[in-house]
């Protein structure tokens, strides 16, 4: 018998890629990456979808029209009305209030009328206004403490050379600048 060094070489190669292809599970793992190809696609067109339904929904929702005001027995008393519509009723509703001087609604005659949306406008502008108030005062204020200390300096300055007669190492340098 003859031994052939590619014949056993053939041989163990074999064997190898047979064993190996026995405990190597690739039918799994082409199984699992594709279930989660189709999972990453699927999920993909679900927010679109799901997305796109909920939007009609609630725009549908909107429109709905339905009875607002019904007897007991469940027969209407007025007219159909939507969403939509009854929700611009109540913020139109809203605005036009009468409220106090605290924002808080009022029906009382002896109060200041005014509606809710021109007390807001009124306390936003009178924030705004005052905001730029304290700012303009703090801009005066440093003017004036500035202008009263260089009026304060120059007072001193002449006090100091009527009394004293003598030109400082200062006062020489101030005469040359």
């Amino acid at each position: 018998m003859e031994i052939n060094n590619t014949t056993i070489e053939e041989a163990v190669i074999g064997r190898v890629c047979d064993q190996i292809m026995d405990e190597w599970s690739w039918r799994e793992l082409a199984e699992r990456a594709l279930k989660d190809r189709i999972a990453a696609a699927f999920s993909a067109g679900v927010d679109e979808v799901v997305n796109a339904t909920v939007k009609k929904a609630v725009m549908d929702g909107l429109d709905y029209e339905y009875d607002k005001d019904v007897d007991v027995f469940g027969k209407s008393k007025g007219g159909k009305t939507t969403v939509r519509a009854e929700l611009a009723r109540m913020v139109s509703d809203y605005w036009s209030q009468s409220v106090d001087k605290y924002g808080k609604p009022s029906s009382s005659s002896y109060d200041t009328k005014m509606t809710r949306a021109e007390w807001t406008m009124m306390h936003v502008c009178a924030a705004d206004f005052s905001e730029a108030m304290k700012k303009e005062a703090v801009a005066v204020t440093g003017a004036l403490k500035d202008g009263l200390r260089q009026q304060l300096r120059k007072s001193t300055d002449e006090m100091l050379n009527g009394l004293f007669r003598v030109k400082s190492l200062q006062d020489q340098a101030e005469k040359l600048a």
